[in-house]
């Protein structure tokens, strides 16, 4: 079975907290995107310019679809 995209931003979210990363916000992101699926990371790289918070908003928002 396929993690949903909230799945997925939970796991993300929790695995930041547990392991306490303090890094650039820009890598952040390009590490929740390597995660992604495809289709997904595509969406994210396609449009661009994103937080880490819009990210989650716009995959969300594209699994609706």
């Amino acid at each position: 079975m396929e993690q949903s995209v909230n799945e997925y931003i939970t796991q993300f979210n929790d695995y930041m907290m547990r392991c306490a990363i303090r890094e650039n916000k820009a890598l952040i992101l390009r590490r929740f995107c390597k995660g992604l699926k495809d289709n997904f990371r595509k969406k994210i790289r396609l449009i661009g310019g994103f937080t880490l918070d819009q990210a989650y908003t716009v995959v969300q928002d594209y699994e609706l679809l």
